[in-house]
């Protein structure tokens, strides 16, 4: 998301900068973006609807709100507003349509309307039959939907328009593997390996021998790149020794990687990480701090496992009365959760 809330930002002071004084105040419509970036989702459409109610630019104002309510999970109202953002265009396609576009698909999807979202994605590579994002994304929903065969023959096109993204590699072979496709996944970690990279540190092989399960490579490569200064092996040294069931490393390197600052996003997924090691040494109360710890960041991609850990958490811990609150708490936001479901059942016997 990140990304194309940065073209968002770029549009607005390309729109505002030249016909603004230097003091002016800062857009409705800017404000709306910075709290977006915030995950202050409620106060963003504050100010989305204050700056439609002062006459701000449309197409921003609506593809904000779609941006917002897709942050608190109100799809069809983004879908909505999204596609009022994309009929107050001018007409002619640019960045701006590009990525509202993507953020419809992903309303789409998220509001199981995969048909939408392939026909969303097929839309942007219409402008561009090139965009790699798009044709791994397209393939993304068709292997949702079941579509095996579609699903390959996107995620072969977005690697043949990006061959040299290592990324795209690992994602597909995520997704893949997911599904039970693992076998075909790793065909496409071995084309990764195949990738001639004269910048990389260690670090990339490294994540892509993890990946296969490779530790031993994956541990020559990514102590080259830790050796070399780079803080995001640790990360990956940290699951690699996670893989190996030596969590007390495990866990000393995920606390490294955190203590580094280096990064901002994804750390809740870090903290479930070192939550999960404490739970298998069945150290309990410091797994529940470290999953709370984890959800007090507040990332969307992380929140549902954090929350369902807490729970498992205070069942270990035998505090049954606040698990069973927290799993009531966790069923409002997620209430498609099967497995939940059975579990406060349990819980309410208790």
């Amino acid at each position: 998301m990140k990304k194309y809330i940065t073209i968002l930002i770029f549009i607005l002071l390309t729109l505002n900068g030249c016909s603004q004084k230097s003091n002016q105040e800062t857009s409705f419509t800017e404000q709306g973006i910075n709290a977006i970036e915030n995950k202050s989702y409620d106060e963003a459409l504050t100010y989305f609807e204050t700056a439609a109610s002062n006459g701000e630019d449309e197409q921003l104002v609506f593809r904000g709100k779609g941006i917002a309510y897709i942050g608190i999970g109100e799809y069809e109202t983004a879908i909505e507003n999204l596609k009022l953002a994309l009929k107050k265009a001018t007409g002619k396609v640019n960045d701006l349509e590009i990525d509202t576009s993507y953020y419809l698909a992903l309303a789409q999807y998220k509001n199981s309307d995969r048909e939408g979202a392939i026909q969303t994605y097929t839309n942007i590579l219409a402008f561009d039959e090139e965009d790699a994002n798009a044709y791994y994304l397209r393939g993304t929903v068709y292997l949702a939907d079941g579509n095996l065969e579609s699903a390959i023959s996107d995620f072969d096109k977005a690697i043949q328009s990006d061959s040299d993204e290592y990324e795209m590699y690992v994602n597909i072979f995520n997704n893949l593997d997911n599904k039970g496709y693992t076998t075909q996944g790793q065909d496409y970690l071995k084309k990764a390996l195949e990738i001639k990279d004269s910048k990389d540190d260690g670090l990339k092989k490294g994540m892509i021998y993890y990946y296969l399960g490779d530790t031993e490579n994956a541990l020559t490569q990514l102590n080259k790149s830790k050796e070399a200064g780079n803080k995001q092996a640790l990360l990956y040294l940290g699951k690699v020794y996670q893989l190996l069931k030596d969590n007390a490393t495990a866990v000393g390197l995920y606390e490294e990687y955190i203590a580094a600052g280096e990064s901002k996003e994804g750390l809740g997924t870090v903290y479930n990480m070192i939550g999960m090691c404490n739970m298998e040494n069945e150290s309990y109360q410091e797994a529940l701090t470290n999953f709370q710890s984890g959800i007090a960041l507040n990332e969307s991609d992380s929140m549902q496992e954090l929350l369902f850990n807490e729970i498992v958490s205070y069942e270990y811990l035998s505090d049954f009365e606040t698990a069973a609150q927290k799993m009531q708490e966790y069923l409002n936001l997620y209430p498609n959760d099967n497995t939940a479901k059975r579990e406060y059942d349990f819980l309410k016997t208790r």
